[in-house]
């Protein structure tokens, strides 16, 4: 982990901040995930290529259909996840009635621990992270 979070740090620390556009619902309907897509713009792919290319020699747990490969990534923020199609209707049916676009800004980039109970995160921990310039 020591070797990973030094090239993290080496590669994310001159990486600059990204202006994001949210103005999409959308859903995974595979893992019955609904998020908000951010409009993809030079800038975030660029981000994500360098990001993916300067830690290859760590992509050895890539999945079969390689979803996270620069050209098949699809950046997302969550909102739900693994819940059947009722609740996936239902989530998009609440985010839908108050939805408006939403402008952000990417100002860190970190690592974060993920611990599961019975398939489901039940907490996270950032162990690493760098502000964005």
């Amino acid at each position: 982990m020591d070797h990973f979070i030094s090239r993290f740090d080496s590669t994310t620390k001159n990486m600059s901040q990204i202006d994001v556009k949210f103005d999409i619902i959308s859903t995974f309907p595979t893992s019955g995930t609904v998020f908000f897509p951010p409009k993809m713009t030079s800038h975030l792919f660029e981000t994500h290529r360098k990001y993916y290319t300067d830690l290859a020699e760590f992509n050895t747990f890539e999945n079969e259909n390689g979803y996270n490969f620069p050209e098949r990534w699809d950046p997302h923020c969550t909102l739900a996840t693994h819940v059947n199609h009722e609740q996936v209707l239902k989530t998009i049916d609440y985010c839908f009635g108050g939805f408006s676009p939403m402008s952000a800004k990417i100002i860190e980039i970190g690592i974060v621990k993920l611990e599961f109970n019975k398939g489901m995160c039940v907490s996270s921990k950032t162990i690493f992270s760098n502000s964005l310039n």
